[in-house]
């Protein structure tokens, strides 16, 4: 059969792909946004405290920029009080 592995695969893309309400944005590390903001909301004010909270961003890398967007949004929501 041609395509013979191409069910489990396409199974695969669909359940790790992130919902509408709580997407994942460390794939490696498997963190969804609402534990992010959980954790931002707990004092992780940086990245290395985000990091050590996680463990998002510690794997590959690319969604530190995520990371960050999250972390200046939340500066933001609060005055900058951080």
């Amino acid at each position: 059969m041609l395509l013979g592995g191409a069910p489990r695969i396409i199974a695969e893309v669909f359940r790790a792909r992130p919902t509408d309400d709580d997407p994942r944005i460390c794939y490696c590390m498997k963190v969804h946004r609402k534990t992010l903001l959980e954790a931002i909301a707990a004092g992780a004010r940086s990245l290395s405290a985000l990091q050590d909270r996680t463990r998002a961003g510690t794997g590959c890398g690319t969604c530190r920029i995520d990371l960050l967007q999250l972390l200046a949004e939340r500066a933001g929501d609060d005055g900058g009080q951080t």
